[in-house]
């Protein structure tokens, strides 16, 4: 089988896709030499179009991006060519059904709530894949030296819109986004903002969103739901962070920082950021707590990072989630907290009990070999181009 991979977003897991596939007995094509051009172009991109045409006058069983993207599943559709897609982030950023429907695609989701969202509009090529990791290339690259910490967090600190988003209403609808987010804090079973923010309320804070002048960008409820998601996120990592501090050795390690944050860190030692391939797996394995905030609007999908700490030997400490629970047990396989003072007693505790964080690393680590393995995602996705 030949596959030709748009490295469209230059994703963390293309390179393992393709290595994979390559295991698997496809010739693939890796294709990382056009620039795209931002989600602004993401159902007119006649560059993009045109840059495909040619690249498929070659013979191709199958075209493979992370995400899906309408221009590069039109393209496929017109060529007769298998479009494969694989979710690595949610909910996903489509506006329409308009162009998912061609017989041609094949769209897997990681996260279980947005494969039957669409399955539900009738969709009949969407498939749940969860997320995976290569635990033997993590392990090629581990040294065990430089990276050591009692506590860690690899990442941005998600910085929002939400401040801004709320200064653009009046105090009414201000009111209702202060609300929604303090409903939220502390609710880690599901994400409710969605559900509460109905077409009405959506429509008539479009309105007044409208009424403020030229706004840069379009108020939807997506917009809105991802703007508390990510505060949340950002106080929530903050803070955690500025706690532990004062107890523990802790390091963020990020290539984000705005002015004045430095000091709500506390004593955080400010690290340089990592590199995803060969550092990064350093910092989960030398660390013996590794902090990981999940977005609260990602549902239920096991994220890219929990299976990075864990198949890297790490210790994971997780903010709580119904996929997680559903998948790993907590307190075995994995730790999960429900309150940041959870999160700072749960990390206090761990980092000073050595062998219980042993046998819960090593108990993680046996599941995600067995069940989180690349060859069991991709040998499934293949499986599909012939259907």
């Amino acid at each position: 089988m030949r596959v030709l991979v748009l490295r469209l977003i230059n994703s963390y897991i293309d390179y393992d896709v393709i290595e994979t596939m390559r295991k698997l007995g496809c010739t693939v094509d890796d294709c990382s030499d056009y620039v795209w051009g931002g989600y602004e172009t993401l159902y007119n991109d006649d560059k993009l179009m045109t840059f495909l045409e040619k690249r498929l006058s070659y013979v191709y069983d199958a075209v493979y991006t992370t995400n899906f993207f309408p221009v590069v599943a039109k393209v496929c559709a017109k060529k007769g060519i298998v479009y494969l897609s694989w979710y690595y982030d949610t909910p996903p950023v489509m506006e329409s059904l308009g162009d998912m429907d061609y017989a041609t695609n094949r769209m897997f989701f990681f996260c279980p709530s947005d494969y039957e969202y669409y399955t539900k509009r009738g969709l009949d090529n969407c498939y749940y894949l969860p997320l995976a990791v290569d635990v033997d290339r993590l392990e090629s690259v581990i040294v065990r030296t430089g990276f050591k910490h009692d506590v860690s967090l690899v990442g941005r600190l998600y910085h929002s819109i939400y401040p801004a988003l709320k200064n653009c209403f009046s105090g009414y609808y201000q009111g209702l986004l202060e609300g929604l987010a303090a409903v939220q804090r502390n609710l880690y079973d599901e994400y409710i903002v969605p559900d509460l923010l109905t077409d009405q309320i959506v429509s008539d804070m479009q309105r007044e969103y409208t009424l403020g002048g030229e706004r840069k960008k379009e108020l939807t409820k997506n917009n809105i739901s991802f703007a508390i998601a990510a505060w949340l996120n950002y106080q929530e990592r903050i803070t955690i962070l500025a706690l532990l501090s004062r107890r523990l050795h802790t390091a963020l390690y990020t290539y984000e920082m705005e002015d004045g944050e430095r000091d709500l860190l506390g004593e955080t030692v400010l690290c340089k950021p990592v590199d995803y391939q060969n550092e990064m797996p350093n910092v989960f394995a030398q660390s013996k707590v590794n902090l990981c905030p999940i977005l609260r609007n990602n549902r239920e999908g096991v994220p890219l990072r929990v299976l990075d700490i864990m198949g890297s030997g790490g210790f994971l400490l997780a903010s709580f989630q119904p996929g997680l629970e559903r998948g790993f047990r907590n307190g075995e396989e994995i730790v999960m907290y429900r309150s940041v003072e959870e999160a700072v007693e749960l990390a206090e505790y761990y980092a000073k009990h050595d062998s219980e964080r042993e046998r819960i690393v090593n108990k993680g680590k046996e599941k995600i070999m067995k069940e989180y393995k690349y060859e069991l995602r991709v040998k499934m996705m293949l499986e599909t181009v012939d259907n």
